[in-house]
C-alpha cells in the first residue's frame, strides 16, 4: 500500500449509434448546424483483380474465366479474425492457381481461342457480399473495369466460367476424418462438365478426393451475386462441405492455424501429408484444368505448385506479415509487424493493408521484371493496360515489376444509389457506427491515507452535522423568538 500520490488517467471512447443504417445516413445528412455530425460509415474496401494477359483491344472480345476467392472474414472481436478455413485456405489456392497459370503462359498461344483469365479477390464478403455484389453492379453499368485503369470495360456476359474457392480444409471438422472436396455447379453445360471431367481425371495421381455435391443449389458463396443478377450464369464453387458447413467455427477467433492443421516448416519441405501439401496439389489440379479450357488441350508439361510455396503463402497470412513473400512485395520504405494481417473488412474510408499487400503479392508472384529505375518506375502512356509497381523483389535489390493488377470498389452500391430502397434487401447495407473521439485526462491521485482520513473526517462531520441540527431543532423555541402576529386593540 502506497502512501504518496500517483498520477492516475481517465479515458473517453463513446462509440456513436442509430436505430440502423438507414436511419444512420438520415441524420448524417441533415445540415441542422455549422457542425453537421457523421454518426456511421458504409463498410467496404477494395477488390483486387488481375488478368493472365493485359486486356488490351486485342483481348476486348475474347471471353474471360474468373478465379475467385474471398478476402475477408470477421468475427466478434476487434482485431481477431483470422479466418484460416473460411478465407485463408481459399485465397492462398487461387493465389497458387494464378501463379502457376503465369508460368504456363509462355505455352499459351496469343491467338488462343479459350480466351482470358481473369483472378478476383472480393472484399467485404462476410457482409453479405458486398464486393461481388459491388462487382456485378459495376459489370451491369459499364464502370468495371473502373474507367481510370483504362482498360476495356468488361460485361458479364463475357465471363465464360466462374470457379470459386470458398472454404478448404484437409479435415473435416465434424467427423476429424480426411474431408472430400465437393464441386457445387450453378447449372451443367460443355464447360463445367469439362472442367469437373478433367479435375477429377487428375485426384488419383495428386492424392485428391473430389466429389460432385448433392445439394440442390449452390451455397453461400461469391457465386450467388451473379447468379442473382443472371439465373443461367455458369459457375462451379469448391468447398470442403457438401450440404451444410463443417466449420464449427466459422467467422470465430477458434477458426485459426490449428484449426487448419498448419504447421510452418521453416527452411524444410512440408511433409506430404499436410495442409501444403495437399492445397498445392489442389492448385495444380485447378491450374491444368484451367489451362485446358483456355488452350482447347490438356496440358502436358511437368509445372506444378510446389508445397514449399504453399508453405510460405500461409505463413504470411495466418502467422506473420513479416514474411518473405511479403517482404518481397513490398518497398524499402515499408516496414511490415510481427503479427498475421486482420481480415475484417472495415470501413470503405479507411483502406486494410492488407488489400494492398495481397494485390503487391499478386505482382511479385506474376509480373515482369523490367530495367526500368525507381525514379522511372510509373505509369507508362505508351501501354495503359499495365501497373509499373517499385518492390524489392525476391533478391532484394529493388525491381521494377510490370503488372496487370488492379484494384476497384467493394462498397455496397445502396449507398451510391440515388433514392435507394433500403427495405428492399437487394444490396447490403451494413455500416459501422462512428467513433466520436478519445478523450483522455491525466490528473494527480492522493495516496490512500490521504483518501482514508478526508472519507473518515467527512462522515464524522456530516454524522455531528445531524446531531447539531436536531438539538437546534428541538430547543428551536428558545433559539428563535415565536412568530407572534400583532392583532388589531
Amino acid at each position: 500500500m502506497t502512501t504518496r500520490s500517483l498520477c492516475a488517467m481517465e479515458m473517453q471512447a463513446f462509440m456513436i449509434a442509430a436505430k440502423d443504417s438507414e436511419t444512420c445516413f438520415r441524420r448524417s445528412n441533415m445540415i441542422n448546424n455549422l457542425n453537421p455530425m457523421r454518426f456511421c460509415d458504409p463498410m467496404g474496401d477494395r477488390n483486387v483483380w488481375a488478368t493472365l494477359f493485359a486486356r488490351d483491344a486485342s483481348e476486348q472480345e475474347k471471353s474471360v474465366i474468373v478465379l475467385a476467392a474471398r478476402l475477408d472474414t470477421t468475427s466478434m472481436f476487434e482485431g481477431e479474425a483470422p479466418g484460416a478455413v473460411s478465407t485463408v485456405a481459399g485465397l492462398v489456392t487461387a493465389l497458387a492457381t494464378y501463379s502457376l497459370l503465369s508460368e504456363m503462359k509462355t505455352e499459351l498461344s496469343p491467338a488462343r481461342s479459350g480466351g482470358n483469365v481473369m483472378l478476383m479477390l472480393f472484399n467485404g464478403e462476410a457482409y453479405d457480399y458486398i464486393g461481388s455484389s459491388r462487382l456485378v453492379y459495376d459489370m451491369s453499368n459499364g464502370m468495371f473495369p473502373p474507367k481510370w485503369s483504362n482498360v476495356p470495360s468488361l460485361n458479364i456476359s463475357k465471363i465464360r466460367m466462374m470457379i470459386e474457392l470458398n472454404q478448404l480444409s484437409q479435415i473435416n471438422q465434424s467427423t476429424g476424418a480426411v474431408a472430400p472436396m465437393y464441386l457445387h455447379k450453378t447449372l451443367d453445360n460443355p464447360d463445367i462438365a469439362k472442367f469437373i471431367q478433367s479435375m477429377k481425371s487428375q485426384q488419383a495421381d495428386l492424392n485428391l478426393n473430389l466429389l460432385d455435391s448433392t445439394a440442390t443449389s449452390i451455397p453461400p458463396v461469391s457465386l450467388q451475386s451473379f447468379v442473382k443478377a443472371d439465373a443461367n450464369f455458369p459457375g462451379v464453387a469448391i468447398t470442403d462441405y457438401d450440404q451444410s458447413f463443417t466449420n464449427k467455427f466459422y467467422h470465430s477467433v477458434l477458426d485459426d492455424v490449428k484449426l487448419l492443421k498448419f504447421k510452418y516448416s521453416n527452411g524444410t519441405a512440408p511433409p506430404s501429408d499436410s495442409i501444403q501439401a495437399y492445397l498445392a496439389n489442389l492448385s495444380t489440379a485447378l491450374g491444368r484444368s484451367i489451362y485446358e479450357l483456355i488452350a482447347q488441350k490438356p496440358y502436358t508439361g511437368t509445372t506444378k505448385v510446389e508445397p514449399t510455396q504453399m508453405n510460405e503463402l500461409l505463413h504470411c497470412y495466418l502467422n506473420s506479415l513479416n514474411c518473405s513473400l511479403f517482404h518481397s512485395a513490398t518497398n524499402d520504405d515499408f516496414t511490415l509487424p510481427e503479427y498475421p494481417p486482420p481480415l475484417y473488412v472495415g470501413v470503405s474510408n479507411s483502406l486494410n493493408a492488407v488489400t494492398g499487400l495481397s494485390g503487391r503479392l499478386i505482382a511479385l508472384l506474376t509480373g515482369a521484371e523490367t530495367n526500368s529505375s525507381k525514379e522511372e518506375c510509373k505509369l507508362n502512356e505508351s501501354d495503359v493496360t499495365h501497373q509499373y509497381l517499385w518492390m524489392r523483389g525476391k533478391m532484394g535489390a529493388g525491381v521494377c515489376v510490370q503488372t496487370t493488377m488492379n484494384y476497384s470498389t467493394a462498397s455496397s452500391p445502396a449507398f451510391d444509389i440515388e433514392g435507394y430502397n433500403w427495405k428492399s434487401g437487394q444490396y447490403s447495407t451494413w455500416t459501422e457506427s462512428v467513433w466520436k473521439g478519445f478523450e483522455v485526462r491525466i490528473f494527480l491521485k492522493p495516496s490512500y491515507g490521504h483518501e482514508a482520513f478526508v472519507i473518515s473526517f467527512g462522515s464524522v462531520f456530516l454524522v455531528f452535522s445531524f446531531i447539531v441540527v436536531f438539538f437546534i431543532y428541538k430547543q428551536s423555541d428558545i433559539f428563535f423568538e415565536p412568530n407572534i402576529s400583532n392583532g388589531g386593540c
